[in-house]
């Protein structure tokens, strides 16, 4: 899995030198490469299921590749999440 990290520090800095009316256009960017960086779900303790970090919605299985990449996409919001197949 790919991480973001370095080209959202790099971003944030060419961000900072950019007027007010171009700002927009990087923090779209920066967004983005967030929701590509993998993330943990959260767990709830009161059921079995897990939810997505960003949004908070119950996974949905979306497809055989996320189990062959051990990386799953939130079907409502585009988080890129690292989950073991259990």
């Amino acid at each position: 899995m790919k991480d973001y990290s370095q080209s959202i520090s790099y971003m944030r800095g060419e961000m900072a030198k950019q007027s007010a009316a171009h700002q927009h256009r990087y923090l779209d960017a920066i967004e983005a490469m967030e929701r590509l960086n993998p993330t943990e779900p959260r767990h709830d303790n009161t059921s079995p299921n897990m939810f997505c970090s960003n949004c908070g919605k119950e996974y949905c299985f979306r497809s055989i590749g996320d189990r062959k990449h051990r990386e799953r996409v939130c079907n409502n919001c585009g988080q890129h999440m690292a989950w073991d197949w259990r």
